[in-house]
């Protein structure tokens, strides 16, 4: 059974109003490529090299791109490694833990909660009360409040494309069975 290890989170992009109409703009594919100069492109020269010495010529390991539609028009681009063997995609993730989705999604949920838990304690003891403070000052704490709010949404967002990263694998993997 082949195993769909993701680069990067998927991206979605809005299919455009005029292409709506044409089969490419509902067109569910899957390209695949060998490891090459994009291999090192998307991977990074370091889990190239990697892959090279640990697996046995590749061993069947190899680029794989989709692109998947959402209704009504969004389409999800997703960039994977897929092995073969899933004992190798593990010690891909082992050796390289930055492609792991599951920990990616661990990560992000405990920022997230971490944020989450500080501006709560800091709204409570009132140090967002901009009344108290003079102009100088206020700017600079809206300012720590507007960061930390687009953190935990930035870690939001990354928690849903890991979601839908683990979702596109088990759908890939199924049609590639």
């Amino acid at each position: 059974m082949t195993c769909l290890v993701p680069l990067a989170l998927p991206k979605l992009l809005n299919i455009p109003y005029f292409a709506m109409g044409s089969p490419r703009a509902r067109e569910e594919r899957l390209t695949a490529c060998g490891l090459d100069e994009a291999a090192r492109r998307l991977l990074g020269q370091h889990a190239t090299a990697w892959l090279s010495d640990h697996i046995a010529e590749g061993g069947g390991v190899r680029i794989v791109r989709t692109r998947s539609v959402k209704q009504p028009k969004t389409a999800v681009y997703t960039d994977w490694l897929e092995f073969p063997d899933a004992k190798d995609a593990a010690r891909f993730l082992e050796a390289f833990p930055r492609f792991d989705i599951a920990r990616t999604r661990h990560d992000n949920a405990h920022r997230r909660d971490g944020l989450e838990t500080e501006l709560d304690a800091r709204l409570a003891r009132g140090d967002f009360d901009l009344g108290r403070y003079g102009k100088d000052h206020r700017d600079g704490l809206a300012g720590v409040y507007q960061r930390k709010v687009r953190e935990m949404r930035e870690a939001t967002e990354a928690i849903k494309g890991c979601d839908l990263a683990e979702q596109e694998a088990l759908r890939w993997s199924a049609l590639r069975q």
